[in-house]
């Protein structure tokens, strides 16, 4: 989301309130899903049922999302850019004991 707030911020924000109103398939059976009728399923969903309101719940969620999604890849940056971080020290820590030990 973050992602998204920082290239499309109105088409993201649109797609999160838009969410809100809207069920999901998650935890349905998908065989059963793949034989019903689209129109029907959506009208079920809830997708594309009317305009979305937004209100200071909606804003508030919005928020602690994004907050939350930059925490969360950060963290996950800290974790993948540690191990090379680290290599990259210890390399030049390695190559830097070899040159005092070659120099008379």
């Amino acid at each position: 989301m973050t992602g998204g707030l920082l290239t499309a911020p109105v088409r993201t924000w649109r797609a999160f309130v838009r969410g809100l109103d809207e069920q999901s398939t998650y935890g349905r059976d998908y065989e059963a899903l793949l034989e019903r009728n689209v129109e029907d399923l959506r009208a079920e969903l809830g997708i594309g049922a009317g305009p979305h309101r937004a209100g200071l719940g909606a804003t508030l969620r919005f928020a602690a999302a994004i907050t939350a999604g930059a925490v969360v890849g950060s963290l996950m940056m800290l974790v993948l850019v540690s191990p090379i971080t680290l290599a990259l020290w210890w390399r030049g820590r390695r190559a830097k004991a070899q040159a005092l030990a070659a120099a008379p």
